[in-house]
């Protein structure tokens, strides 16, 4: 599913768009100095098969063979999703969340 996010701060704005594993595109525009132009960005990543996955398990496995812990250490992901799901009715409350998947 086609999809992007936008961050917006004092000085511009900063977009990810495509949450495929190829073709991921970053676009910016911000001003450094207030009063000149603002500096543009627009790039896409040149990996056509990003190897995420090959390089978590060369991450896990080099942990495994030097007993190491794996950084993150898996913990955080399910602490993550607790936080985001107990945002979710705030969101919605608030209209920062407009549309739901399947809805």
């Amino acid at each position: 599913m086609p999809g992007f996010y936008r961050v917006y701060g004092s000085r511009g704005w900063l977009e990810v768009g495509s949450f495929n594993y190829a073709d991921i595109r970053l676009q910016a525009s911000y001003v450094n100095t207030p009063g000149t132009p603002p500096t543009k960005l627009d790039e896409t990543n040149p990996e056509r098969d990003p190897m995420q996955f090959t390089r978590e398990a060369d991450h896990f496995t080099d942990c495994i063979l030097h007993d190491r812990t794996p950084q993150p250490s898996g913990e955080r992901g399910p602490a993550g999703h607790a936080i985001h799901a107990d945002d979710l009715p705030r969101g919605r409350r608030y209209g920062a969340i407009t549309r739901r998947y399947g809805a």
